[in-house]
């Protein structure tokens, strides 16, 4: 069907005139990382939708609070591709708060293809449904540039908010 994408002239703010059915994103984005080689999929690694993917991730650090009383993260990136940008600011963390010990980052999107962090203090681990994660709690939630894909958005963002751990954050 035709889409019309709209933008606001004043804040810039787009929206598009129709959203796509649950159906019609689990056949486009559950096949969006599939690779038909390791060579494909060394390419693909590290797919980001920005432009700038360090600097994003010391956004995301800088946003997401303070470490300094914890030797321990469990970060959530909802949408998260390959978990990049949350690697990114775990490292980005890590250079704030050596008593970091670990950080747990869960990806969960479609692809299963997960980022490798050079430093083995950080762990990555993928789920393709947000409900595979029961109860989990985070220290910080990410949803960037995510949710205006999603049909039920108000539901999802209810979903996302109860995993933010007291005294945690969230970036979307």
């Amino acid at each position: 069907p035709e889409v019309l994408l709209l933008e606001c002239s004043t804040c810039h703010a787009s929206s598009a005139s129709r959203m796509p059915t649950p159906q019609a994103l689990d056949a486009y984005y559950g096949n969006y990382y599939d690779c038909a080689s390791a060579a494909d999929h060394a390419q693909a690694e590290g797919r980001v939708t920005i432009g700038d993917a360090a600097r994003m991730g010391a956004h995301l650090a800088s946003c997401l609070g303070s470490t300094r009383a914890k030797t321990s993260l469990r970060i959530l990136d909802f949408g998260g591709g390959d978990g990049m940008l949350a690697v990114l600011a775990a490292e980005n963390f890590m250079k704030v708060n050596p008593t970091l010990r670990e950080v747990a980052v869960t990806v969960v999107d479609y692809n299963t293809q997960m980022h490798q962090p050079a430093n083995p203090v950080i762990t990555v681990s993928g789920s393709t449904k947000l409900t595979e994660l029961g109860d989990s709690t985070y220290d910080f939630v990410i949803a960037s540039a995510i949710l205006e894909h999603i049909p039920d958005c108000a539901g999802l963002l209810r979903d996302l908010l109860t995993r933010v751990a007291s005294g945690g954050s969230f970036y979307l």
